[in-house]
């Protein structure tokens, strides 16, 4: 049976502590237990059919996100309360619109 180590954070400073989205997080550990488990997601009540959404892969980052979907960081920034742009977790589901 496969296993999974979760980490949520390691945290030794109050500056550490900035930008941190605990349902950021979730989401990304939820993502990463369906993968891991191989296990069919269910997110039909989650998501409006008119929103679009994109899971965040390794080595993506919001500028190759918004250069993909033909929208500005900006904006990205904005519609996913994202306190520091440089920081998204790999399983994160980002909208685009």
């Amino acid at each position: 049976m496969p296993a999974l180590l979760i980490e949520c954070a390691f945290c030794d400073s109050e500056s550490d502590m900035n930008g941190y989205n605990p349902e950021r997080v979730a989401g990304a550990i939820f993502n990463g237990i369906c993968n891991v488990f191989d296990i069919e997601k269910d997110l039909s009540g989650s998501f409006n059919e008119n929103k679009v959404y994109y899971s965040v892969i390794k080595g993506d980052t919001l500028y190759k996100i918004a250069q993909k979907f033909n929208t500005s960081v900006e904006s990205l920034v904005e519609l996913n309360e994202i306190k520091d742009k440089n920081l998204i977790y790999i399983g994160e589901d980002l909208r685009i619109k």
